[in-house]
């Protein structure tokens, strides 16, 4: 019969206890991977929000700029005007205004365009006059406007720098750079006249 040696007592121990230690180790990573991916997850989420509070921030200076068409009484000059309004108490900066219709567009930059806290909104005459001189002579302010094909595009920096665009349609847009801020205001210009050219021919 063969005699078989089992070890003793203390080595049996230290043979289980380094098992345990094994699983131990396996389920310790298996946590720590688990926490690590949920502590991802909620600093994402965390970065995420706070940039989206300091969008929204920036949001809230650059929604205070709008400008539009509008009919001047009849007894003026002109049958139009362009209307703007920066409600902000500080300036904006390298202002581009674009104005168009079916037949043709326009544009005009300032560098800056105070404050309209104190009139509420003040009046861009050139852009008004070039829009004027793309209306044919027969046709009345009220006309044009309800005819849909006068837009007006806007491009401005704010006083932290970042660049925006508000578009034929009054939404806003946000860039970083200049040269982003004008390649979009490019496409939305390009796009606003072919959609008035368009409603010119139907």
């Amino acid at each position: 019969m063969l005699n078989v040696d089992w070890g003793s007592a203390p080595d049996w121990l230290q043979a289980v206890g380094g098992l345990f230690a094994v699983f131990f180790a396996a389920w310790a990573v298996k946590v720590a991977i688990s926490t690590n991916r949920h502590q991802a997850r909620q600093i994402a989420s965390l970065e995420q929000a706070e940039r989206g509070r300091e969008m929204d921030a920036k949001a809230r200076y650059a929604s205070n700029v709008a400008g539009w068409v509008t009919i001047l009484p009849e007894d003026q000059d002109s049958r139009i005007a362009v209307r703007f309004v920066n409600s902000n108490p500080v300036p904006i900066y390298d202002v581009t205004v674009f104005v168009g219709t079916d037949r043709g567009s326009s544009r005009v930059t300032y560098r800056q365009v105070g404050p309209t806290a104190k009139t509420r909104r003040r009046y861009l005459g050139r852009p008004a006059r070039a829009l004027e001189s793309l209306l044919p002579s027969y046709v009345d302010g009220s006309s044009v406007l309800d005819s849909g094909v006068t837009w007006i595009v806007i491009s401005f920096r704010d006083p932290a720098g970042s660049w925006w665009l508000r578009d034929a349609r009054g939404r806003l847009w946000n860039d970083d750079t200049e040269s982003q801020a004008m390649i979009r205001c490019i496409e939305e210009v390009l796009d606003v006249s072919l959609a008035a050219a368009c409603s010119r021919r139907d």
